[in-house]
């Protein structure tokens, strides 16, 4: 599914991959029945269980912002690829049923229009966003590698602030990510327990 939005606002453009993985993890979260079961990696991958099952990127081109969002949805296991560094699933593999793909974009549809409309007026994410992406935030708490631009830094994954960026303790400083990629180190914090239920 493709999202086009013309003109949008500078300062809100890197927060939509954010809100619409929201969006999305809200409308898995309805499609399977199970509240809160949607996990996300920041900044753009949605899972299941610890197993990818989609992905969200964002583009800004001239003056309008492309939203692109890939969803497993009746994907057989056997056919998501095996050997990927992430392993996959969909959400029929979850739910154990067919899912019905009209129902689903016709809820996803609406719930990302919402999360984008309402968006354009905030240059962060608004409280409730904010908390329900520290919620729903993959491996908070955990070891984990971030890498990008430089070396990859490993540490431990506090959450994410109001304007999207991704934070860090390293070393016993926080740190703030605002693009990269995160995965999670074999060796996990012993914090992990307690950063997960807050």
């Amino acid at each position: 599914m493709t999202l086009v939005a013309p003109d949008p606002a500078r300062a809100v453009a890197p927060l939509a991959p954010l809100r619409a993985a929201l969006a999305a993890a809200a409308e898995i979260d309805h499609a399977l029945g199970e509240p809160g079961v949607a996990r996300i990696r920041w900044p753009n991958d949605l899972l299941l269980g610890g197993a990818k099952v989609g992905g969200i990127l964002g583009e800004t081109t001239g003056p309008a912002l492309l939203l692109g969002l890939g969803l497993n949805v009746n994907n057989r296991p056997a056919d998501l690829g095996p050997g990927l560094r992430t392993p996959a699933t969909s959400l029929a593999a979850r739910a154990g049923r067919p899912i019905d793909l009209g129902a689903l974009i016709e809820g996803l549809s609406g719930r990302l229009v919402r999360a984008l409309t309402t968006g354009l007026s905030s240059p962060g994410l608004r409280p409730d966003e904010a908390h329900d992406l520290n919620a729903r935030l993959a491996d908070r708490g955990r070891t984990v590698e971030v890498s990008g631009a430089g070396a990859p830094v490993a540490g431990v994954l506090l959450g994410v602030d109001p304007d999207g960026a991704l934070r860090v303790e390293v070393a016993g400083e926080t740190r703030r990510f605002v693009s990269g990629e995160v995965s999670c180190r074999a060796a996990e914090s012993p914090r992990a327990e307690t950063m997960i239920d807050e």
